[in-house]
């Protein structure tokens, strides 16, 4: 089941990324102001990575405790980054050494249905 501002906001990603920054900016600002928060300006998203960081912020706030926040983190390749950074608090994160940690392995059954090794 998906929610309406989940949508919403994947939009204002896909505008992002398509070079409607303010259709984008426009789409956040809604759901901030939804929820009683001021209004973002477009310096608040002056580059694409200060964009990302802006929108996860913001996905992470709306979503809270609807286990979004790992799917976010992956899809934009920060997963690594923030989890390493997380996991230092608790003196191991040398525990995670690798990007290739977080994503699911690859059935044998579907290599050999597929050829690809």
């Amino acid at each position: 089941m998906l929610r309406y501002t989940d949508v919403y906001m994947l939009y204002a990603e896909a505008l992002y990324h398509t070079n409607n920054q303010a259709g984008a900016l426009e789409i956040i600002n809604k759901v901030r102001i939804r929820v009683g928060l001021p209004e973002l300006t477009s310096a608040a998203i002056s580059s694409a990575d200060s964009f990302t960081d802006v929108l996860l912020k913001e996905r992470r706030r709306e979503f809270c405790f609807e286990n979004q926040r790992w799917w976010d983190l992956v899809r934009t390749d920060k997963a690594f980054d923030v989890m390493k950074k997380f996991l230092s608090r608790y003196d191991i994160a040398d525990n995670l050494s690798s990007k290739d940690q977080y994503f699911y392995p690859i059935p044998e059954r579907e290599t050999n249905v597929s050829g690809i090794r």
